[in-house]
C-alpha cells in the first residue's frame, strides 16, 4: 500500500499544472557542444567556454548597454567532431567548429611563407575570412596572436546575440530599461510612454539599433531624444528620424579612437539597381557591389568592422538589411548622420 502511494505522489508531481508550466519556459541561449569539447566547460579543465561567454556578456553590457541572458552549456550527440552550435530559443543558429590545443588566426593577418606542419585550413563562419588552424605549439614565436577554441565560440556568441537581438530581447528587458531611466527623470517616461510611443513600438526601437550595434548605454539620453521627437505629430520613418537626432552618438559608436571614420560612398544608381530586384541579396547587382565592397576592404588592408557604407537616406536600412547578409560587422549610415566633428575617410565611391 506505502508502495502504491509513493507511486501517486510521484504520479502526482509528474503531472501537476506547476510542473507542466515549468517545462513550457524555453533558455534564450544555449551553446551546444560535441563530445571533444566538453574540457571548454569542465571547472576541473580551466572552463575557458564558461569564462569568455561571461567576458562577452560584460563586453555587450558595457559597450553596448545590452543586457544578454546567462548562457546554458549543453554536451549533444548531434554534432561532429570539434563542432558547437548556438540556439537561440531553441533553434540553431549558427555553427562552427574548432580544435582543441590549436589556435584560430585570419590568413590575411599572418605573414608566413610557409604554414606549419598539421595546419588546419577553414572559413570563419562569422566574417566568411579564410583561417588557419595552427598547433598552439608552434605559434611561439609568432607576433599575432591568436583566438583559443573558447575565444572563437564566444566571438560566435556574440555575432548571434546581435543578430537575433529580435528573438533575445523581450518586454521585460525593455521594462528595465524604462525603470531606469525613470529612475533618473520620470517625466521623461510620462510624457513619451505611451502617448507618443508604446512599449511594442519602444522594443521594436530598441531591437533596430542594437542589431546596427546603435548603444543603449546611456538610456536617460536615448529617453531624452525621444521626448524631443515627441513633439512632432508624424511618426513615420520613427527609426530614421530617431537616428538623425542621435548622429553624434552613433557617429561616436563606429569612429577609431582619432575620430576617424573609413567610408565608402555609394551612389544613387547603386540603390536604385538594387530597388529594381525588390532588395534581394541574391540579384546580380547585390552580389556585384557586394564584391567591390570585399576587394575595397583588401586593398585598403581595412577590417569590415571598420568600414562604413554611405548610402541615401531613404534606403539606408534596407542598404544594412542587404548587405549584413554578405558582410556581418558593416556599418551602413546615411549622408546626413555624418557629424562635422568626425573625420570622414572617403576610400572608395562606387557608382556602378
Amino acid at each position: 500500500i506505502k508502495e502504491i502511494q509513493t507511486l501517486k505522489n510521484e504520479l502526482f508531481d509528474v503531472i501537476s499544472p506547476d510542473n507542466m508550466y515549468e517545462k513550457i519556459a524555453q533558455e534564450k541561449l544555449t551553446i551546444l557542444i560535441s563530445e571533444e569539447l566538453i574540457d571548454l566547460i569542465n571547472s576541473g579543465k580551466n572552463a575557458s567556454l564558461i569564462a569568455e561567454t561571461v567576458k562577452i556578456r560584460q563586453n555587450l553590457t558595457d559597450e553596448l548597454g545590452y543586457v544578454i541572458p546567462a548562457v546554458k552549456f549543453k554536451e549533444t550527440e548531434g554534432l561532429e567532431a570539434n563542432e558547437y552550435a548556438i540556439d537561440v530559443r531553441g533553434i540553431k543558429v549558427f555553427s562552427g567548429r574548432v580544435h582543441p590545443g590549436y589556435l584560430m588566426y585570419y590568413y590575411d593577418q599572418l605573414n608566413i611563407t610557409r604554414k606549419p606542419k598539421n595546419t588546419i585550413e577553414d572559413i570563419d563562419s562569422v566574417t566568411g575570412q579564410k583561417i588557419l588552424w595552427i598547433e598552439e605549439s608552434k605559434t611561439r614565436n609568432f607576433w599575432e596572436k591568436g583566438l583559443t577554441p573558447a575565444q572563437v565560440i564566444a566571438k560566435s556568441l556574440e555575432h548571434a546575440s546581435i543578430k537575433y537581438v529580435n528573438e533575445i530581447l523581450d518586454y521585460n528587458d525593455v521594462n528595465r530599461y524604462i525603470e531606469i531611466a525613470g529612475s533618473s527623470n520620470l517625466f521623461l517616461i510620462e510624457n513619451v510612454i505611451p502617448n507618443f510611443i508604446s512599449v511594442a513600438e519602444l522594443r521594436s526601437l530598441f531591437v533596430s539599433l542594437l542589431r546596427e550595434k546603435v548603444p543603449l548605454k546611456d538610456i536617460v539620453y536615448i529617453f531624452e531624444r525621444l521626448n524631443d521627437l515627441s513633439q512632432q505629430d508624424d511618426k513615420d520613418d520613427l527609426s530614421e528620424k530617431f537616428r538623425l537626432a542621435v548622429s553624434r552618438y552613433i557617429c561616436n559608436a563606429i569612429a577609431d579612437k582619432n575620430k576617424n571614420i573609413y567610408a565608402v560612398k555609394l551612389s544613387d544608381k547603386i540603390v536604385k539597381s538594387l530597388q529594381k530586384t525588390n532588395w534581394s541579396y541574391k540579384s546580380i547587382p547585390a552580389k556585384k557591389l557586394v564584391k567591390q565592397l570585399l576587394q575595397t576592404i583588401n586593398e585598403h588592408s581595412i577590417s569590415t568592422s571598420n568600414l562604413t557604407v554611405i548610402s541615401p537616406v531613404y534606403a539606408r536600412e534596407k542598404m544594412f538589411n542587404l548587405l549584413n547578409q554578405y558582410i556581418a560587422e558593416i556599418h551602413v549610415l546615411s549622408s546626413e548622420e555624418l557629424c562635422d566633428e568626425f573625420n570622414i575617410e572617403l576610400i572608395a565611391d562606387i557608382n556602378e
